[in-house]
């Protein structure tokens, strides 16, 4: 039909009308689409006919107003059967029902209420005549109920469209699932047992040994033993089974009576589901049996949404409205002219709108700046007593204790399982709408997105999530690094046609993609900014990089966190991080090093009975003994300058094969490009506007900037200063930031009486990787030896206390050789104070442990601990791994606080061993509370 088209047709209950054309063309159309202009008496009989076969002659014609539209929208109507004539029931059933009233009625011809069929601009106005039964519709009742579109149907009804119709997809889902776990229950009333034979065979013939002597006896499998009992039933089974295929059959929509709920049936009158009260008692028995049980936990909520629904009578109003000139009419004008989407259409949009805040959250985890202001602004449960602000109590101590900042990464990763949970169960659902309600889908595909491009938008949105979720899992981030870093690049082009193709998603997405971009700015401000690189160490397989910002103030960081680094020779644009292994201070206060060679020198001693007026400025590296020079093999002050720096331990992956092309290999060799003597550790250095030699270069031989450095970033660790004591703990290269926290207490931090007093060090390495850490062993004994040196010059209290433990993991029963050292050790010469032991002790202990690990409780609280034969002033060298059970409860014994930080960065294995300790051992009884601050990336 047209608009303006005459039209005969039967309306009920003015809601929906049902019309006929001259040339038999048939369709439904809502009574809002029709003006009434007046009203006819016609004698009893067809349309457009008199009972003597003559024309129909008009009486008593009145002007009627138009009907106002109907305070509930019509329900969706379904189509009539072949069979069917223009009336209801036949051509001439109102004719020979004792009377009709006609009315002559025009329909709209405004382009917001089209008819069905197609629609036309400006139509003129022409006459239908549409029959109207005699009897009206009684005045009030609440719920404008929609009429029955079937009248082939034995009974005539309302259907309902809410909450009965998803009691009718719960149904069906109940009775799916009833059928699978019916199966199983009939499966499981007698398990399956494998007789301790395999292919036919006794195990113990195939896998155990004949000779006695070497036959373990303990490990028996018993051919006699009862099979387990699975708690299944035939019985149970079977009838789960039968209800499973009764319930489907009565719940299908479209021919049997699952949406089907007749106005004149007793149910509908005394608003009593016997649907649902039969669904209710039919779960019951099943949970008696547990395959069957989950089943019956989803059938019983089905029967109790039918009992509720049938007791709500608003709910058999229909929501369909088409009178409006906003978006959603225009969408109902389209189910209304092509039908509705299939009764997955309201999974596909429940999956969408799901998929609208999920894609908003994700991007929060990964958003850098908004992490280190609330890393920044958090405190510790004690800070918050000793400080009591409301902003502390309220906001700041539960950033710190009860929102897991630490799992950004893997809050981020939960996100996206649900996303693609959620992307698939979108996909398919439409997938499936479109098989079914082609065109309904279509039409409503073209009201949707940005121009319509529903279908080609999602497309794209597939493709970008394989590539992005097929290169995100570890391993692949592991085996290849740039895999996963240009593969989940293409979130651009997801993010890009995300917002074209939902046209809402840019109310979720404004936020967040907001912070991101500005974060995305921001990298690239302070990836620009100017870096001197001074110094790169190489003690295979890690490679130690200390650079420095040519003004301080762009780069200020604590202990334990990390930063982002890209060398633009290889590739300006691809990021990787790094945790800061140096602490705050050797930026500000670095050694002094010889400029030529990079050797960090110490200053000599003037000459007794050198003349006044004569000037002494001399410098001698720290691997020399200044006794033994002679006055011009001493450094003038102009060949040394300050070494301030920050520094990252890289480990180089993929050296065991040529073909490998890792980015930390390419930085390698990068480097290598700038070291002619192909030695190291090597120095880079300048010559400023003057001539005159400084430390560090900032261009490479490419003559871009050697490296871009964006940080620094907070991480976990950074938050070591909030306690009083606390436990630093990493494992292999994960000992970085607990390398900077020790560092910047020992050297810097206790001096000025800070925060924390006791510190325990833990730290984990393989034997065979002891060589690699030789950077760290040089560390620990010039810590030492500081801290040695400032005890005995009263420069640090005796309230501060250091406990140093490393782990030697895979260690050999015969002695190893141990292997020189790469770098020369300080020989201390001219110290007020003798070092307690120097690198070379440390080197052999930790290559030969002498002390087993088990023995750490016993011998660190023996009468002779302080000649333990594996300590060395405060360091203690295990053989084994540590027991943290018995770790935590010594330190839980000894504790001088009630809030202790564990600091960790290793290994997820070692995090969940450590966040079980600290559940384990805190108490409030014993006014006790381990908290965990574990690294992520």
């Amino acid at each position: 039909m047209t608009s303006g088209t005459r039209v005969f047709g039967f309306v009920k209950e003015e809601e929906w009308w049902y019309g006929v054309t001259q040339n038999g063309v048939k369709g439904y159309f809502p009574s809002t689409f029709v003006s009434e202009e007046q009203a006819t008496k016609i004698p009893n009989s067809p349309p457009g006919s008199s009972p003597d076969g003559g024309t129909a002659q008009t009486q008593d014609i009145e002007k009627i107003p138009p009907p106002l539209p109907s305070k509930g929208p019509p329900a969706p109507p379904k189509r009539f059967s072949k069979n069917e004539n223009a009336g209801p029931q036949g051509a001439g059933a109102g004719a020979g029902a004792g009377g009709s009233v006609y009315k002559q009625n025009v329909v709209k011809g405004a382009s917001s209420n089209p008819l069905v069929g197609g629609g036309a601009a400006a139509p003129k106005k022409s006459n239908v005549v549409i029959p109207v039964p005699a009897e009206k519709k009684k005045e009030g009742g609440g719920g404008g109920r929609a009429p029955d579109p079937a009248p082939g149907r034995p009974m005539k009804g309302a259907y309902p469209l809410q909450f009965l119709l998803w009691a009718n997809n719960m149904a069906l889902a109940s009775a799916f699932w009833m059928f699978i776990f019916g199966v199983f229950t009939c499966m499981w009333d007698e398990a399956k047992w494998w007789g301790c034979q395999v292919d036919g065979k006794d195990i113990h013939k195939i896998y155990l040994t004949d000779e006695p002597d070497l036959r373990n006896t303990t490990v028996v499998c018993d051919p006699e033993r009862a099979a387990p009992d699975l708690n299944g039933d035939i019985g149970t089974g079977v009838f789960a089974i039968f209800v499973a295929i009764a319930i489907a059959i009565f719940e299908e929509p479209n021919y049997m009576w699952g949406s089907y709920y007749p106005s004149d049936s007793f149910s509908y009158n005394h608003k009593i589901s016997a649907r649902g009260i039969i669904y209710v008692l039919l779960s019951l028995p099943f949970f008696t049996k547990f395959p069957v049980a989950l089943a019956a936990s989803f059938l019983l909520p089905t029967g109790c949404v039918c009992i509720y629904g049938a007791a709500e009578d608003a709910l058999l109003t229909g929501t369909l409205d088409t009178t409006c000139g906003d978006e959603v009419c225009e969408l109902n004008k389209v189910y209304v002219q092509n039908g509705v989407v299939s009764r997955l259409g309201p999974y596909a949009k429940a999956c969408g709108m799901c998929l609208n805040f999920n894609c908003s959250l994700i991007i929060y985890p990964v958003v850098r700046l908004l992490l280190r202001r609330l890393n920044n602004i958090g405190v510790s449960f004690s800070n918050q007593q000793a400080n009591p602000t409301i902003f502390a109590k309220f906001f700041a101590s539960p950033v710190t204790r009860l929102i897991p900042l630490s799992k950004n990464i893997d809050f981020h990763k939960l996100i996206a399982k649900t996303m693609c949970f959620f992307a698939s169960g979108h996909t398919i659902f439409h997938l499936f709408n479109y098989w079914y309600r082609s065109t309904a889908t279509l039409a409503t595909f073209a009201k949707w997105g940005w121009g319509g491009t529903a279908f080609l938008t999602g497309s794209v949105i597939c493709f970008a999530m394989f590539f992005i979720f097929t290169a995100a899992s570890d391993t692949v981030r592991y085996a290849h690094y740039e895999i996963f870093f240009s593969a989940h690049h293409w979130f651009v082009v997801y993010f890009i046609f995300l917002l074209l193709h939902g046209p809402i998603y840019w109310k979720w997405a404004a936020v967040p993609l907001g912070l991101y971009l500005w974060e995305r700015v921001m990298q690239e401000t302070r990836g620009d900014r100017p870096y001197y690189v001074n110094k790169v160490e190489w003690i295979e397989p890690v490679m130690a990089i200390q650079f420095r910002p040519v003004y301080k103030h762009d780069f200020v960081f604590k202990e334990g966190q990390y930063l982002y680094l890209s060398c633009p020779y290889i590739n300006k644009n691809e990021w990787h991080p790094f945790t800061i292994s140096s602490a705050s201070g050797d930026l500000s206060t670095g050694p002094r090093i010889a400029l030529e060679t990079g050797e960090e020198v110490i200053e000599v001693p003037r000459p007794k009975g050198l003349a006044r007026d004569e000037k002494w400025a001399k410098y001698c590296p720290v691997g020399k003994d200044y006794t033994k020079m002679k006055p011009n093999q001493f450094l003038d002050k102009h060949e040394t300058g300050y070494n301030d720096y920050v520094s990252v331990h890289i480990k180089v992956h993929g050296l065991e094969h040529k073909e490998a092309q890792t980015w930390t290999r390419k930085l390698k060799e990068y480097f290598e490009l700038m070291n002619p003597k192909d030695s190291f550790p090597f120095y880079l250095t300048h010559r400023d506007d003057r001539g005159d030699m400084i430390v560090g270069r900032r261009l490479g031989p490419d003559g871009q900037q050697i490296l871009r450095v964006d940080g620094p970033h907070s991480a976990p660790s950074e938050h070591y200063t909030n306690y009083g004591t606390v436990m630093i703990i990493g494992a292999g290269i994960g000992l970085t930031p607990c390398a900077s926290i020790l560092t910047s207490m020992l050297r810097y931090k206790w001096k000025k009486n800070f925060n924390p007093e006791i510190l325990h060090f833990y730290w984990m390495v393989r034997q065979s990787d002891v060589d690699s850490f030789q950077w760290l062993i040089h560390l620990i004994t010039d810590l030492e030896h500081g801290l040695k040196y400032d005890r005995e010059q009263k420069q640090i209290g005796p309230q501060y206390y250091c406990e140093i433990n490393i782990y030697i993991t895979g260690a050999k029963k015969e002695p190893v050789p141990v292997k020189e050292l790469k770098q020369k050790e300080n020989t201390f010469t001219g110290a007020l104070t003798k070092p307690t032991f120097k690198a070379k002790q440390l080197q052999e202990m930790m290559t030969n442990p002498p002390a087993s690990s088990k023995e750490q409780v016993e011998l660190q609280n023996g009468s002779n601990s302080r000649n333990a034969k594996n300590r060395l002033q405060d360091v203690w060298v295990w053989n084994g791994r540590p027991d943290w059970d018995k770790i935590f409860a010594q330190n839980k014994r000894q504790r001088q606080h009630s809030e202790v930080g564990v600091c960790f960065c290793g290994a997820a294995v070692i995090g969940k061993d450590l966040q079980k300790n600290c559940q384990k051992h805190s108490s409030v009884e014993e006014d006790i509370l381990f908290n965990l601050h574990k690294e992520n990336f």
